[in-house]
C-alpha cells in the first residue's frame, strides 16, 4: 500500500511542487491551502501523514486547529509541522500540547521530510 500524504500549505508554488515532487515517489497525495478542506480530507481519505502549515492565509480553519483536531481525532496520523514562524512561544506551546510527529522550519529541508517519509511509508500495511 502507497504512503498516503495530505499536504496543507498556503504558498500554491510550495503546496504544487511538494504535491509533484511525492506523487514521483508514488506516494497518494492529497493537497490544500484550505484547513477546513484538509480536516474533510482527513475525515474521508485517513492519510499516514499530514504536512502541516501552522499559519495560514485566506483559509477558515488554521492548521493550528487542523493539528489539534486530528491530534485528538486520529492519534495514528503522523502530523509534521511546516511553519515559517521557527520557534515562537505560541508555536512551541501548541506544539508541545499537541505532539506532533515532527517540526520543520521553512524553508523545507527537503532531504529531511523526504528520508522521513521513506521511513514512514515502509512500515505501512
Amino acid at each position: 500500500m502507497a504512503l498516503k500524504l495530505l499536504i496543507l500549505e498556503d504558498d500554491i508554488i510550495l503546496l504544487n511542487s511538494l504535491k509533484d515532487i511525492y506523487e514521483l515517489m508514488d506516494y497518494k497525495v492529497f493537497a490544500t491551502p484550505k484547513g477546513d478542506e484538509a480536516l474533510r480530507i482527513i475525515e474521508k481519505e485517513r492519510p499516514h501523514v499530514v504536512l502541516c502549515d501552522l499559519q495560514l492565509e485566506d483559509s477558515p480553519i488554521t492548521g493550528i486547529e487542523v493539528l489539534k483536531q486530528t491530534s485528538q481525532k486520529y492519534p495514528d496520523i503522523k502530523v509534521i509541522v511546516a511553519t515559517g514562524y521557527g520557534k515562537d512561544d505560541s508555536i512551541v506551546k501548541v506544539c508541545d500540547q499537541y505532539n506532533p510527529f515532527m517540526f520543520l522550519g521553512k524553508p523545507i529541508d527537503f532531504d529531511k521530510l523526504s528520508d522521513t517519509l521513506q521511513e514512514l511509508a515502509k512500515n505501512i500495511k
